[in-house]
């Protein structure tokens, strides 16, 4: 027998015992109770097990699937609520970029190529936070990243969108110049 084991208590989290397995090669562990009587054994594949079940819970969670109930097979009002809970902001996102636009709409009126390249700009955006929606949840669901690190994820996801959207804005502008020449705005005439 050994003489000191390696033991863990009725109260140990779930994340400690991940831990403990990934880290001792161990099949299983005893389970002791406050008074250190033994109340049984807690095996590598129980804990595998549980954790799996936790991770597709936060991921059907986030995908809108919430108790195990699809959304569509959800009452409609439910339905709607979940949506609208989503739809809302973005619907003021998108009025903050339409305000960008009306800003510069005396160049775009001078500039007409400028339109053509809008929806490519849009398109690459909603890719991107859709990737970067995509890496986070996936992330979260392997225990890769923690709720209590979104500071941290935010900064640097924030240092990736800067850095991709320059390198993104120079390679379309070089095919913007390319394909339609340097802008050169004309003059616009106010009729009024």
């Amino acid at each position: 027998m050994i003489a000191d084991p390696l033991l863990v208590s009725v109260h140990t989290p779930l994340e400690e015992l991940e831990d403990l397995f990934d880290e001792k090669q161990y099949l299983g562990l005893p389970v002791l109770d406050e008074e250190g009587r033994l109340k049984g054994i807690v095996s590598r594949r129980a804990v595998t097990e549980e954790l799996s079940e936790h991770q597709t819970d936060d991921y059907l969670k986030a995908a809108g699937i919430v108790g195990g109930e699809e959304l569509r097979s959800m009452p409609l009002r439910s339905r709607c609520l979940r949506l609208l809970a989503w739809l809302g902001p973005n619907i003021l996102l998108n009025l903050l970029a339409a305000s960008v636009n009306a800003s510069y709409a005396d160049t775009l009126q001078a500039v007409i190529a400028l339109t053509v390249f809008l929806p490519m700009v849009s398109d690459m955006s909603g890719f991107s936070g859709n990737q970067a929606v995509a890496v986070s949840i996936r992330e979260l669901t392997l225990g890769i990243i923690q709720p209590r690190d979104y500071l941290r994820v935010t900064i640097k996801k924030g240092l990736l969108g800067i850095t991709n959207g320059i390198v993104l804005g120079v390679v379309l502008g070089s095919i913007a110049v390319v394909w339609k020449g340097w802008p050169s705005p004309k003059k616009v005439v106010h009729v009024g």
